[in-house]
């Protein structure tokens, strides 16, 4: 035998065919199926990790985005001129001084009294004191905001 003389693959053709020659066991015209088994890889069980893994961590950025929500929703959707503070035993201290102020003005002044101001207390004087601003929120010229800036500086 030509080409097949290497006695490990006669004696692997002999146990697995019966034959010698491994010209022998080859049948022309039949071929038997063989299920090739595909080796287990750790893929199988690394994507369920990693599917377990991604569905965690949308569930976390959830919880975050809900969270975020909950915090911000205290924090600015019920805003108010009475602050509250909580101290280091936990006490609880109300400070109302703008109500006060607002109120004070109102009850001091003449109803037809014009109040100077910086822009951001505008709106809270006039709703809250009753009385009529030089500027508030709504002002839409700059400059006018500007000169009521630095008149305090002309005003002894």
């Amino acid at each position: 035998m030509t080409g097949y003389s290497h006695p490990l693959l006669l004696h692997v053709t002999k146990q697995v065919t019966g034959h010698s020659c491994p010209l022998l066991s080859l049948q022309v015209g039949k071929t038997k199926k063989v299920r090739e088994e595909k080796p287990k890889d750790a893929d199988d069980i690394g994507m369920n990790i990693k599917s377990v893994v991604v569905v965690v961590m949308l569930m976390l950025l959830m919880l975050l985005a809900v969270h975020c929500t909950w915090v911000t929703s205290n924090a600015y959707s019920s805003p108010s001129i009475v602050l509250a503070s909580y101290g280091q035993g936990g006490t609880r201290t109300i400070l109302d001084d703008f109500r006060e102020a607002y109120y004070w003005l109102r009850q001091n002044t003449d109803d037809k009294a014009r109040v100077m101001s910086w822009w951001d207390y505008g709106y809270q004087i006039a709703g809250m004191g009753n009385r009529t601003t030089l500027v508030d929120n709504n002002t839409w010229n700059n400059s006018h905001i500007a000169m009521v800036s630095i008149a305090p500086c002309y005003v002894s």
